[in-house]
């Protein structure tokens, strides 16, 4: 009887073991894949939404310039439409998201002008505009954001 449990648990210990084991081409397949890097809304993306990404990529291209001394590029004409882009919460078209708003357009014609020396700061000053209301409105994007910012020397 002994003899008989001790087989039995050495072939439930086996086949778990080959069950659980690679399967040849499939598992290589799956680490070699990239992974899906695409971010899903499940709310679909609004025009504000689309709008707030094309904006994030314009600062990190500009970000990258002022590292490299060059002056910021001209923003896309584009974000005006901040104002009347739609949201995906509708809550959000308050008078502070306007103020807020406002503050950010100014921010960015303020880096858009900003001499050699100051350009660091009013590149930082625009971050800090997004990152005020998106601490009201929208917290998620935060930590993207915050890369945003230029470390001062």
């Amino acid at each position: 009887m002994r003899l008989y449990k001790v087989l039995i648990g050495c072939l439930l210990g086996a086949s778990f073991f080959l069950a659980c084991g690679p399967k040849g081409e499939s598992v290589d397949k799956a680490v070699n894949e990239e992974p899906n890097k695409e971010i899903v809304n499940p709310n679909g993306d609004s025009e504000l939404a689309l709008l707030m990404r094309q904006m994030f990529d314009e600062s990190m291209a500009a970000k990258k310039l002022i590292e490299e001394g060059k002056p910021a590029p001209d923003f896309s004409d584009q974000f005006v439409n901040i104002h009347t882009a739609e949201e995906t919460d509708s809550t959000v078209r308050t008078e502070e998201f306007r103020a807020l708003s406002e503050l950010f357009l100014s921010q960015v014609e303020q880096l858009e002008s900003a001499p050699e020396g100051d350009r660091i700061a009013a590149h930082n000053n625009m971050v800090a505009s997004c990152l005020a209301c998106h601490k009201v409105y929208c917290p998620g994007p935060m930590v993207k954001i915050v890369k945003l910012r230029i470390k001062e020397s």
